[in-house]
């Protein structure tokens, strides 16, 4: 009450810098967990990626290859789709590239619960948390038109813990419930 009578600013951190230094793990390993965390699917038997056409799949393959990791690839065509009640006019083709037994244990062991931010991202630097963002959106986000703002999907609890996460590295972000 004294500040607001005296007339003065307020002023609030939204986003600060972890001061964490670099953490060991590779940039493109850090690309291909947000890509399962994200765009994936992860069980006691697979691990996998679901991603269309296009140079997003290559930057996947690409990755992949970096690694040394093996991996199989399963393209195919489904009809289009139903989606709220309209009939989708082209269904864009699907590829489902799923790891081998070696790489599929390290992403297990990595990520654990998909559904939870694993729990050495809080150890990642401020530069390491801008690459996991770039691939969590690449994974299943977007950018808005004319802005470089993300936007990324995914479902609570996870996303709350992105937030957390993001703003601790410098990254201001907000939740907004998408509501069909």
């Amino acid at each position: 009450l004294e500040i607001y009578q005296r007339r003065e600013r307020l002023r609030f951190t939204t986003a600060g810098r972890s001061g964490n230094e670099e953490y060991d793990i590779p940039d493109d390993l850090l690309r291909i967990l947000g890509w399962v965390l994200t765009d994936g699917s992860l069980s006691k038997q697979q691990a996998s990626i679901y991603q269309s056409d296009g140079p997003k799949l290559q930057k996947i393959l690409t990755l992949l290859g970096s690694l040394n990791w093996p991996y199989g690839l399963y393209h195919r065509q489904r009809p289009p789709p139903v989606i709220a009640g309209r009939q989708v006019r082209v269904a864009r083709p699907e590829n489902h590239i799923f790891l081998h037994a070696g790489a599929r244990a390290q992403v297990q062991a990595l990520i654990g619960d998909r559904h939870h931010l694993p729990a050495w991202t809080s150890c990642l630097s401020d530069r390491q948390a801008k690459v996991f963002l770039e691939s969590l959106v690449d994974g299943d986000g977007s950018r808005a038109k004319n802005s470089n703002t993300p936007m990324l999907y995914c479902r609570m609890p996870l996303a709350s813990e992105l937030q957390a996460f993001f703003v601790t590295h410098g990254i201001a972000c907000s939740l907004t419930e998408y509501r069909p």
